[in-house]
């Protein structure tokens, strides 16, 4: 999958074993940003001695064989600007840590989920995240219907950015209920949007058409109707759309 350069990191140099809270990595408690991508870390937990890395705004781990559940400390720390937990099977965020995070990440722009097992509902506090530019939970089974407030941006937060930045949204490959909702047009700087086999069903919003540029949506693995042609030209300069 693609990521904003800004965030896509060198990986790392294929290390295996297991990483513990007493390794001497997290005596470097001047360190800003930590990539652990690409490594076998034998199912080991991600390790808590992170804590002490204080000045920490960019973590990671993606790829790295990492399993269990994700500890809340670790989610909570503030000052993260980018999180990049994908790839990780194994790896779990339980519904309590994932509305944590929601809350407390406010200054979270890239938040990157893929494949983690979440097993639960979009929490709606996820709107809380009003620096995110790159959010991305394909296929980490996620339940329930898309809470509104992820695409809702109420005038009185409009102001203060509420996902006005938001560039990128992956959410193909779960288990959604329910219907694409409306308010999905005002996300107005969505450079890419991939909807595939999400369980999506009812008709195909016409508030597609708000959006400016490019949107990867799958509608033979949706149960959408209304995909006729002229329902696609709501979709006028959209880049990509297979059906």
């Amino acid at each position: 999958m693609w990521i904003p350069s800004e965030y896509n990191w060198v990986p790392s140099s294929c290390l295996c074993g297991s990483i513990n809270a007493g390794s001497s990595l997290f005596n470097h408690v001047h360190l800003e940003w930590l990539s652990l991508s690409d490594n076998d870390f034998y199912l080991s937990k991600i390790p808590s001695g992170i804590l002490n890395l204080s000045r920490l705004s960019h973590l990671n781990p993606s790829s790295s064989s990492f399993s269990g559940q994700i500890s809340s400390e670790i989610v909570e720390i503030s000052k993260f600007v980018s999180l990049d937990l994908s790839g990780n099977l194994f790896l779990k965020l339980q519904k309590t840590s994932l509305q944590n995070l929601a809350e407390d990440l406010t200054n979270l722009e890239l938040f990157n989920l893929n494949e983690v097992n979440i097993s639960s509902c979009i929490p709606h506090s996820s709107a809380n995240l009003s620096s995110l530019t790159y959010f991305s939970l394909e296929a980490c089974r996620s339940l329930g219907e898309v809470p509104v407030t992820i695409f809702q941006i109420p005038n009185v937060y409009f102001l203060n950015g509420l996902f006005i930045k938001l560039s990128f949204l992956h959410l193909a490959f779960n288990n959604f209920l329910g219907q694409l909702p409306t308010s999905i047009g005002n996300l107005h700087s969505l450079k890419e949007m991939d909807l595939s086999a999400c369980s999506f069903s009812g008709q195909l919003p016409a508030s597609l058409s708000y959006l400016p540029n490019s949107v990867l949506l799958d509608p033979l693995l949706n149960n959408l109707s209304g995909l006729n042609s002229r329902s696609l030209l709501w979709i006028a300069n959209t880049n990509r759309i297979t059906h």
